[in-house]
């Protein structure tokens, strides 16, 4: 497989990843727990490949600077406005209209600064906020952080050791305490950082693609079902061991969905196509922003009553204010802040 198809196939799984990301911050465990679980253990894995597969691995102040603006800046300045417009909702009284995630700015401020992402007990003791998706880029920043270190090993065999040996203490230590900054959920996603990395440099194999489709589908919903979510911001997953072999039959599954979709989609299909997966920190920045802030579940409810039509009808709202949003902040990136067009996804 050519670099450059894999390039195209990343592409395409970059989209495919925003579409589930969107339909997991539209529906509840409460009331979808199979179908949020199920995509979780899909989720998560492709989205740190991704990451992996785009990282620079230069170990130079340029690179650092760099991962820091891409996780961290816009970790930072939504996280600002959060705060900020929770603040204005409160004093105007809007809570009816608006969400208001956090009950003071004070309590914002720390929940920003400490980055968990589920009430839980946490080394300033138990915390009943999160930050909802933003988790996510804490995780991505670190992960990608930890890999630079790792990747200074001079043995691939001892890079993927340690890689694992990494993921088993964020298992450990999330029975434990929920560390700062989304650490718990960094050092699990190690081997799929590792494994994004080194998609771009090693053979595929001549693998029958559907029936290891078959086989990543059924496994993952199976383990879905009978595990739970794979849950990263608590790193309680049950069953872990066999919980990552599935996760890795899943993204497997996804990345040869992803080629037979590539394969499948003509030029001016696949330019649009991909354009649903670019940017995807942006995308992840704005979700997080969307489903704190709007209620839009509560407003396509009282219109709506037919149960699964409401849920259609949250996921397309939810997906068009997310890549209106995502059109305006990339507008104003190429025409103000020299941004490229063909940016690599971040």
């Amino acid at each position: 497989m050519q670099l450059i198809e894999k390039n195209r196939i990343v592409k395409v799984l970059a989209s495919i990843v925003i579409v589930m990301l969107v339909l997991m911050q539209t529906i509840t465990i409460q009331d979808h727990p199979i179908i949020y679980n199920f995509l979780t253990w899909l989720t998560w894995p492709a989205l740190f490949f991704i990451a992996g597969y785009y990282a620079n691995y230069k170990m130079d102040k340029s690179n650092i600077l760099h991962i820091v603006k891409r996780y961290l800046v816009p970790y930072i300045i939504t996280g600002f406005l959060i705060i900020v417009i929770n603040k204005i909702v409160q004093v105007l009284q809007l809570s009816s209209w608006i969400n208001t995630p956090f009950p003071s700015m004070k309590i914002g401020v720390v929940t920003m600064l400490y980055g968990n992402g589920w009430p839980t007990d946490t080394l300033i003791g138990h915390r009943d906020f999160g930050v909802g998706l933003l988790w996510v880029l804490l995780a991505l920043f670190f992960s990608i952080c930890i890999q630079l270190v790792v990747n200074k090993i001079p043995v691939q065999f001892i890079k993927i050791i340690t890689s694992l040996i990494l993921m088993v203490l964020g298992f450990y230590l999330g029975t434990k305490v929920q560390l700062p900054w989304s650490l718990n959920a960094a050092l699990i996603m190690q081997p799929y950082v590792l494994l994004g990395k080194s998609f771009k440099t090693v053979s595929t194999l001549n693998i029958n693609a559907p029936v290891t489709i078959c086989v990543g589908l059924l496994s993952v919903w199976l383990v879905s079902v009978g595990s739970g979510p794979f849950e990263l911001t608590l790193a309680t997953t049950r069953y872990w061991f066999f919980g990552v072999i599935t996760a890795i039959l899943g993204l497997n599954m996804l990345i040869f969905t992803a080629r037979y979709i590539n394969k499948m989609l003509i030029n001016r299909f696949y330019y649009w196509f991909v354009k649903l997966g670019e940017k995807q920190l942006v995308n992840i920045a704005v979700l997080s922003f969307v489903v704190s802030i709007i209620p839009v579940g509560r407003y396509v409810s009282s219109l709506i009553k037919i149960p699964h039509g409401v849920l259609i009808f949250i996921w397309l709202m939810v997906f068009i204010i997310v890549l209106s949003v995502k059109v305006v902040i990339q507008y104003i990136g190429q025409h103000y802040f020299n941004w490229s067009e063909d940016e690599e996804i971040g």
